[in-house]
């Protein structure tokens, strides 16, 4: 059960931060390789690495369970 409680359901701060960084993954991959003024060109996989970090600096929990195999 208390992988289910992780601050991302109890915390309305971390789910708030943690929505912006899912919103900046997803930008991340829709602007791939699309010349616009967000696409980040050769930098992708450290550009995601950092957010995925973030995301599981803010909840660790909600990260094992978005990103089960990567441990």
């Amino acid at each position: 059960m208390d992988r289910l409680w992780s601050k991302y359901r109890t915390n309305k701060s971390i789910r708030k931060k943690v929505d912006h960084q899912l919103f900046l993954l997803a930008r991340v991959y829709a602007n791939h390789n699309t010349n616009s003024k967000y696409d980040v060109g050769d930098n992708k996989s450290k550009r995601v690495n950092e957010i995925k970090q973030k995301i599981k600096d803010l909840s660790p929990i909600f990260y094992d369970n978005v990103y089960p195999y990567e441990k």
